[in-house]
C-alpha cells in the first residue's frame, strides 16, 4: 500500500468534489516498436494541466479488481470508456496508429486540483474498439495485463515417424518444434526435459529437425517398451525450485535460453511452449521476490512433473498461488504482482478506515456460511503420482476448538502436485504453517464489512491490511453497540465514477483477534504500564510476570521463557 497524498484530504475539505479524468494512450509493451500517442483526452478542463486535452472522454465503466484470499485467484479488471468522435478526429486516430495492446491508463482527480496530482487509476492494454449504437462515438474496452497469462503452456506434442523398440537409442518425430534442444537446456535447471511416448518417460541427448538421439530409457519409474509408428509424443517437463521462481519462468520465457536469443529477464529459462513471454515491462519483479523472500520464504521448494497442457493462469493460481496462502494482484501502475497473506507488525501503521472517512453507512454480514468464510478442518494432498493421476500422501490438520465449540467440521481441501513430503521439500511443515494461517483467520468465521469512501483512499489496494474503526457498527466480540476496531483485509476494491469515491469489500479475519502478539518490544519502549497507547501492540519481556513489565500485546500475562 502507498501511502495517499495529503493534497487529496485537503481537497475533500472543500464543497468542490466533482470528479475529473483523463485517459493516455501508451506503447504497446517496452515501446521499442509501437510508441506512446501524443493524444490525450478528457471528461472536464483540468486545473494547471501539462498540455491540452480534447474533453471528448464520457461514459466510464468498469474498473474492479477482487480477489478470494484461499483460491488464490483475483479477477481480471476491465475498463470501458467512449470518446466523442468530433469533427471524425477518433476515426482518423483510429484508422492511422496501431492500437491493439496499447497501454491504457486512466487517472483521476478533482475539479481545482492541479493535474501533478491526477493518480493512474486503471493501467492495462487495449482489446476492442467498437462504434457506439448512435454512432457519434468509439467505445474503447481494456483489460489488466492479467489477460497476457491465459495461454496455454506445456502443449507441445508430435508423433512417432517410426516404429519404435525398447532398444532402440535413437528415433525419428514427425516434428521438434517446441521441444527442448536438449534434456540440460538451461543449466540453472538441471536436467528437466524429456518426452513421453504411451507410458514410457524417455530422456535424449540430442534433438535435430526430426532426429532424437542418445535415448535413456525407462525413466521416472517406467519401463521401456515398443511403440507403434504414429504413437503421440508430449514434452515430460520437471519444474523443481522455488514456486516463485517458477511463477516467474512460466511468465516470462521465450525459448531464448534454448536459441541464444535475447532473454526477456533473469528467469527466460523455459522452451516457449512452456511459458508465456509476457515482457518484464508489464510484471513487478523486484515486488514478486520481495514477498517471496520476505513472507512465502526463499527456502520453499515445489517439484511439479508436466506432460499436459494447461492454462497458464490457472496453474500459477491453482498450483502455487493457492497453495502459498497468495494471489495475484495489480500494482498501482498495472504490473503484475502478488500478495502474500502475512499479519501486520503493529496495527497503528495500518491505513485506517473510520467514520472521517467513510460515506454513509458501512454494510455488515456476519459471513456464517461455510465453506466460504468458515473452516476449522483442513486436508493436503501431496506427493502427486503424474503417471497414475493420484496424490500418495494425506495430511489433516483440524481446530478442535471450533468443532467443539460449533458442532461442525468444516473442511478446505487443498490438492498441490508441487508440494512433496521428502525433507527437502519440507512438505510436513508446510502443513502446520497453511492450516495454521487458515484458522487464524476463518476458524471462527470471517465477518465481511463494504465501506465507500472518497479518492483519498485510491491507493489502497487490494491484498492490503487495513484498520477498521467506527462506531456506526455493533461490536459482536462486546455485544455492545460500541462500534468496531479491527484488521480486515481488503478482498474487492471499484470504482464509482459518478460520485468520485471507491468501494472496498472488507474481510474481518481479525475478528477473533489474534493469540499471540507479532513483534517484541524495542529497547526505547518503556515497561507496559508507562507505554503508550501504540506502543502497548508490542510484547513486552521481563524477568517475571508481572503485568508492569512482561505482557502480550492484548494485555494478557505472557510466559516464562525456558532458560
Amino acid at each position: 500500500m502507498i501511502t495517499p497524498n495529503d493534497i487529496y484530504k485537503d481537497r475533500l475539505k472543500e464543497k468542490d468534489r466533482r470528479p475529473v479524468y483523463y485517459v493516455t494512450f501508451g506503447a504497446v509493451g517496452d515501446g521499442s516498436l509501437v510508441v506512446a500517442l501524443p493524444d490525450e483526452y478528457a471528461t472536464a478542463h483540468i486545473y494547471l494541466p501539462t498540455k491540452t486535452r480534447e474533453t471528448w472522454l464520457y461514459d466510464i465503466t468498469g474498473v474492479s479488481q477482487g480477489i478470494s484470499t484461499l483460491a488464490g485467484t483475483s479477477t481480471i479488471g476491465q475498463l470501458s470508456f467512449k470518446l466523442l468522435d468530433r469533427d471524425s478526429k477518433i476515426t482518423k486516430l483510429i484508422s492511422s496508429y496501431p492500437m491493439k495492446n496499447r497501454t491504457i491508463t486512466l487517472y483521476g482527480g478533482f475539479a481545482g486540483l492541479p493535474e501533478e496530482f491526477y493518480f493512474p487509476i486503471f493501467v492495462g492494454c487495449l482489446n476492442n474498439i467498437n462504434l457506439s449504437s448512435d454512432g457519434t462515438s468509439w467505445i474503447f474496452t481494456a483489460t489488466d495485463f492479467q489477460r497476457l497469462e491465459k495461454q496455454t503452456v506445456f502443449a507441445n506434442k508430435a508423433r512417432l515417424a517410426t516404429t519404435m523398440l525398447s532398444t532402440d537409442l535413437e528415433c525419428q518425430f514427425n516434428t521438434t518444434t517446441g521441444f527442448a534442444p536438449h534434456s540440460e537446456s538451461g543449466t540453472s535447471l538441471g536436467e528437466c526435459f524429456f518426452v513421453k511416448i504411451d507410458d514410457e518417460v524417455i530422456g535424449y541427448e540430442s534433438m535435430s529437425g526430426g532426429s532424437v538421439k542418445g535415448l535413456r530409457r525407462g525413466l521416472h519409474g517406467t519401463t521401456a517398451e515398443d511403440h507403434d509408428y504414429g504413437a503421440e509424443v508430449v514434452n515430460f517437463t520437471i519444474l523443481d525450485g522455488n514456486p516463485i521462481d517458477i511463477m516467474l519462468w512460466i511468465m516470462t520465457s521465450t525459448g531464448a535460453s534454448q536459441t541464444g536469443g535475447t532473454l526477456n529477464g533473469d528467469y527466460d529459462l523455459l522452451p516457449a511452449s512452456m511459458g508465456c513471454g509476457i515482457s518484464t515491462t508489464y510484471i513487478d519483479i523486484a515486488h514478486i521476490e520481495e514477498q517471496r523472500d520476505s513472507i512465502i520464504g526463499a527456502d520453499k521448494r515445489m517439484r511439479f512433473y508436466m506432460f499436459e497442457e494447461t492454462e497458464a493462469k490457472d496453474f500459477i493460481q491453482k498450483e502455487i498461488l493457492k497453495v502459498l496462502n497468495s494471489y495475484p494482484t495489480i500494482r498501482p501502475d498495472g504490473k503484475l504482482s502478488i500478495k502474500a497473506y502475512s499479519a501486520p507488525l503493529r496495527k497503528s501503521t495500518l491505513p485506517s478506515f473510520d467514520d472521517s472517512n467513510i460515506v454513509g453507512m458501512p454494510r455488515y454480514s456476519q459471513n456464517m456460511q461455510s465453506q466460504s468464510t468458515f473452516f476449522n478442518e483442513v486436508q493436503i494432498k501431496m506427493d502427486f503420482n503424474p503417471l497414475a493421476g493420484e496424490f500418495d500422501t494425506e495430511y489433516y490438520a483440524l481446530d478442535s476448538e471450533s468443532q467443539a465449540k460449533t458442532q461442525e467440521a468444516a473442511q478446505l481441501v487443498i490438492e498441490s502436485k508441487g508440494l512433496r513430503s521428502s525433507y527437502l521439500y519440507k512438505g510436513v511443515p508446510y502443513v502446520n504453517e497453511y492450516s495454521g494461517k487458515v484458522f487464524h483467520r476463518f476458524s471462527k468465521g470471517a465477518p465481511g464489512v463494504q465501506v465507500e469512501v472518497f479518492y483519498d483512499n485510491h491507493l489502497i489496494e487490494v491484498g492490503d491490511l487495513v484498520s477498521l474503526d467506527t462506531l456506526t457498527l455493533p461490536n459482536l466480540l462486546t455485544g455492545e453497540r460500541t462500534g468496531l476496531n479491527l484488521v480486515c483485509e481488503v478482498i474487492e476494491k471499484s470504482y464509482n465514477f459518478p460520485r468520485g469515491t471507491i468501494t472496498f469489500s472488507l474481510l474481518a479475519t481479525e475478528y477473533q483477534k489474534a493469540r499471540k502478539y507479532f513483534i517484541i518490544a524495542p529497547n526505547d519502549v518503556p515497561d507496559y504500564s508507562s507505554s503508550t497507547t501504540a506502543q502497548k501492540e508490542y510484547g513486552f519481556i521481563g524477568k517475571s510476570l508481572t503485568t508492569d513489565v512482561c505482557v502480550q500485546n492484548d494485555g494478557s500475562l505472557g510466559s516464562y521463557i525456558a532458560p
